[in-house]
């Protein structure tokens, strides 16, 4: 069988007095089981005898049934004898005697029925003891069979404890600190030395010299009276200055005060009218009067004093009457436009656009080498339009690229009241154009990945609202609205944008 180890805080002394209880103990279960076994079968002649008994009392009970018999006949044998009173005297005497026998017989039966009454009674007093003696063998065996059971369970038990090494147990000692030992789960509030943090980095934090520089550390909202590097200005220009050679040649400059003896463009007359003014009339009609202020010709013609010069009077004479032009066609009858049958198709390069001409209107095509995608004499690495513009979109591809664009959003210049709103100006970063209402963003929101992580932290929050809002470009400025939260902190956000045209 397995083993099976008990904790026992008994000593071996008594572990030895325990073994020979159960050895005694097995003693006793022995002797029970034969008392068991005897007292069985001294249940089974006790109903042997009981039926044996009840035999013989219904054999008495038939023979003192049959003596009733007997004596009831002699009596009516009796009765019929002195009936027959004149009978002879010897059947009277043989009557007598055999009354007499026959009472003789009666007592006897008598007697022997009583003798059969109290043989029945003993019996069956005797079959009541052993029936009451069988019960409490039964008893008794069903004790036994209990004792038994149980001396069976001592037995298994005392046979795993003769398997007990009390050398792989504890002591009775080690046993009660056992009791008060502290269990696996009493330790889930405790840790294990590994996870105890020797420094501050095991947890994340910072080192004391650390803290001392953070408590006197600026924070963010203090830094919002402070330009950012890439705010400082690096030339005049930034500043919308002058250099310094500008400054001095300004100091050297004719002052306004300087120019009070000089005249003004504004002081120098545009004309110098005479004082009087002539006037020519031809054939009573008044010409534009003339007093030197403007430039006047005055052309003094036959047809403008309303007279025909020779010449036309001798034409006058041969001229062709009105009537005379009768099947002549008027200036309106002939037409402004005569376009030829055929018109002619001009197309520069072999995926350009074709011109037509027909003499309907005038044409202008100018034909270069870069508009037939060819190369200018002389040039080696000219691009070629039929290569870099094959759909002739006729577009700067150099103002296509996007260009990082910088724009810093103020704390405290956010719209009071919902839905937030700023406009800032944007600088470009990498020199690209200037921002203008057409531009569009090709990238998200950025911002500087070298600033301090909480820095990080709250820039990036900002920018998450601010990319969420609504942007739109002006003449380089940008315009957000914010339908939700605004920013708690001021950020310098930066994207890509691009002047190129969206479609």
């Amino acid at each position: 069988m397995d083993e099976i180890y008990y904790d026992s805080p008994r000593t071996g002394e008594e572990l030895d007095a325990a073994f020979s209880k159960l050895a005694t103990i097995d003693q006793s279960v022995q002797q029970a089981e034969q008392s068991a076994a005897d007292a069985k079968t001294q249940a089974k002649a006790a109903a042997s005898s009981a039926a044996a008994a009840a035999g013989s009392a219904s054999d008495a009970q038939t023979q003192a049934s049959q003596a009733q018999q007997q004596a009831a006949a002699a009596a009516r044998s009796a009765g019929d004898a002195a009936d027959s009173a004149t009978t002879a005297q010897q059947k009277a005497e043989n009557a007598a005697a055999q009354a007499t026998a026959a009472s003789q017989s009666a007592d006897a039966a008598a007697q022997s029925a009583q003798d059969a009454a109290a043989s029945v009674a003993g019996i069956q007093d005797d079959v009541a003891q052993s029936a009451e003696n069988a019960r409490s063998a039964a008893a008794s065996a069903e004790a036994a069979a209990s004792d038994a059971t149980r001396a069976e369970e001592a037995a298994q038990r005392a046979e795993q404890i003769a398997d007990f090494d009390p050398s792989k147990f504890a002591t009775a000692e080690q046993g009660a600190k056992a009791d008060t030992a502290v269990q696996p789960e009493d330790l889930g509030n405790y840790a294990l030395k590994s996870e105890i943090p020797h420094a501050p980095a095991d947890i994340g934090a910072a080192t004391a010299a650390q803290g001392t520089k953070a408590d006197t550390a600026l924070q963010p909202g203090a830094l919002n009276g402070y330009a950012l590097k890439s705010d400082i200005p690096q030339s005049p220009a930034d500043l919308g200055a002058a250099t310094a050679a500008q400054g001095a040649k300004a100091d050297t400059a004719v002052q306004p005060a300087d120019l009070a003896g000089y005249a003004k463009a504004s002081d120098i007359p545009d004309e110098l009218p005479n004082p009087n003014a002539l006037t020519l009339q031809l054939n009573g009609s008044s010409q534009p009067s003339y007093d030197g202020r403007y430039a006047r010709t005055v052309n003094i013609t036959p047809g403008a004093i309303g007279a025909a010069t020779s010449a036309q009077g001798a034409r006058a004479d041969t001229a062709l009457q009105p009537g005379a032009l009768n099947g002549y066609a008027q200036t309106s009858d002939i037409p402004s436009k005569l376009p030829n049958p055929q018109s002619l198709g001009i197309r520069l390069g072999q995926y350009g656009s074709t011109t037509y001409y027909d003499g309907s209107a005038a044409k202008t095509v100018t034909i270069t080498p870069e508009s037939i995608g060819a190369q200018p004499s002389g040039s080696s690495d000219y691009m070629q339009r039929k290569t870099y513009d094959p759909q002739s979109k006729n577009r700067d591809i150099f103002a296509y690229p996007s260009h990082l664009y910088k724009a810093t959003f103020l704390l405290d210049n956010w719209s009071s009241s919902s839905p937030y709103t700023q406009t800032v100006s944007v600088k470009a970063v990498d020199g690209g154009p200037a921002i203008t209402p057409q531009s569009h963003m090709t990238t998200g929101l950025l911002i500087d990945d070298t600033l301090p992580d909480d820095t990080i932290d709250a820039i990036q929050e900002a920018a998450r609202l601010i990319d969420n809002g609504r942007k739109t470009f002006g003449s380089g400025t940008i315009t957000c609205v914010l339908r939700g939260d605004k920013p708690d902190t001021d950020a310098e956000i930066f994207f890509n944008a691009t002047n190129r045209p969206t479609t």
